[in-house]
């Protein structure tokens, strides 16, 4: 429509639509031609999460881990973070760099309170090797 055309240039499409005039399926027509255009796709500020992984829960407590990292914060530290997968019962401790050194005391005090998990679903691509050659030698 010439209207949505008109309107477009100024790429603030919606909102001048429907303060100046209406139309049968104003929405639809407005949203189709945003979405084919390419500038507008660029500046889009839509935060889109990724597809949620639903996993079948394991038949015991800390059988499957997921291990991650949230920061750096403002200070520069990091907080480690271990969770089990059956019980979903967090371990957050908090390390000054994501090195393997850093995390090796606190898996090797997990693992003693809570036994050596059958498998890790996430972990820093970076010390993959190091922590596999270190506690799967069992």
């Amino acid at each position: 429509m010439r209207v949505v055309e008109l309107a477009h240039r100024g790429h603030h499409t919606k909102q001048l639509i429907r303060s100046k005039v209406w139309f049968q399926n104003i929405d639809k027509i407005t949203e189709e031609r945003i979405k084919a255009c390419v500038a507008c796709q660029a500046v889009d500020n839509t935060k889109r999460r990724d597809p949620i992984i639903v996993r079948d829960l394991p038949n015991t407590p800390f059988h499957s881990l997921d291990m991650d990292f949230a920061g750096p914060f403002p200070n520069g530290k990091y907080i480690f973070i271990i969770i089990d997968e059956y019980s979903r019962f967090p371990i957050a401790e908090i390390v000054d760099s994501t090195s393997f050194e850093q995390i090796q005391p606190i898996l090797e005090k997990t693992f003693a309170l809570m036994g050596i998990p059958k498998m890790v679903l996430q972990l820093p691509k970076l010390w993959i090797p190091l922590a596999l050659n270190k506690y799967n030698q069992s």
